[in-house]
């Protein structure tokens, strides 16, 4: 069996060839048992998550197509964060022990792995029939200014797609794409109901490009359920960064040990817990009770 390699920010993207079949995922660069350390996976275009598709045909991979998605939501146009809300949130003395702790009044989702299963990483090298390391090249590189709001996704793909050899256009493969990992993990929606049952505030803080970012807004309602969101294309940062969580608790006018947040990625909440925050690292099928135990927060309505 032969394997295409691509490097991306820490993960390594694998396309394994064997016996007319293909088997691609994505991994992070370092293993230690059975807990994967991810580095800064919120780098990674399809959100640093590991997938496989071992023991499916070509023909499996291939039945993906456009038109059994819906069409692409109407897109709106970024929202804009003032330079004050980047500055220095309010401070707030933080004491040992859950008890002492001021209670948590928001709770933050991460998008990706926590509310949304990713699946595009593993569906695209396969569909296109590219190695990893082409499908690397866009997604390590430009697509990054589009997380950061510095450039638009569909100004971006008409020269990869060609590349590609993609044969629709390119709104068939944004439709495909949104299509693809729009699976959302009801467990964890009937958790920020209940939260927000007991009067705890839920907003969405996500890695996303822009046009992906408004389409997940109408999919996990925000505005309903979730009271907003906060994505790095609209704050200017993204996970890891300080910065990004300084913005959410200055938005918002709560001191930093306000704030919860439930991410798949132990760096991000890692990062969040060093300025205040509490955090509970969450993967999709795993105990959503244990998040809330963490979090200190009522686990039902």
């Amino acid at each position: 069996m032969e394997a295409d390699v691509a490097a991306i920010d820490g993960h390594e993207l694998v396309t394994a060839h064997g016996s007319g079949t293909a088997a691609t995922h994505l991994r992070p660069l370092e293993v230690e048992g059975e807990e994967r350390q991810y580095g800064h996976p919120e780098l990674i275009p399809f959100g640093g998550h590991v997938q496989t598709n071992e023991g499916r045909s070509p023909r499996e991979l291939n039945a993906f197509k456009p038109h059994r998605y819906r069409p692409l939501l109407a897109l709106r146009p970024a929202r804009q964060f003032s330079s004050e809300s980047l500055a220095s949130a309010p401070s707030s003395s933080l004491q040992n022990g859950m008890a002492n702790k001021a209670p948590v009044e928001v709770v933050a989702f991460d998008i990706d792995g926590v509310l949304v299963e990713p699946k595009f990483a593993t569906v695209l090298p396969n569909l296109l029939n590219r190695p990893a390391s082409e499908i690397a090249e866009f997604f390590g590189g430009p697509f990054k200014q589009c997380l950061l709001g510095q450039a638009d996704l569909l100004a971006e793909l008409p020269v990869v797609l060609r590349h590609w050899e993609w044969q629709g256009s390119v709104e068939q493969f944004v439709e495909f794409w949104f299509g693809v990992e729009s699976n959302v993990n009801q467990a964890m929606l009937a958790f920020a109901d209940a939260l927000r049952a007991n009067g705890i505030r839920c907003i969405l803080a996500s890695t996303q490009e822009r046009h992906r970012a408004r389409c997940l807004e109408a999919l996990l309602g925000v505005g309903t359920r979730f009271e907003r969101a906060f994505f790095s294309c609209d704050v200017g940062f993204q996970k890891p960064s300080p910065e990004f969580f300084t913005a959410v608790a200055n938005t918002m006018n709560l001191p930093l040990d306000r704030f919860g947040l439930i991410d798949d990625v132990a760096a991000n909440v890692e990062s969040a817990q060093s300025l205040g925050w509490r955090g509970a690292v969450f993967r999709i099928g795993g105990d959503v009770e244990s998040v809330a135990e963490a979090l200190g927060v009522p686990f039902a309505a």
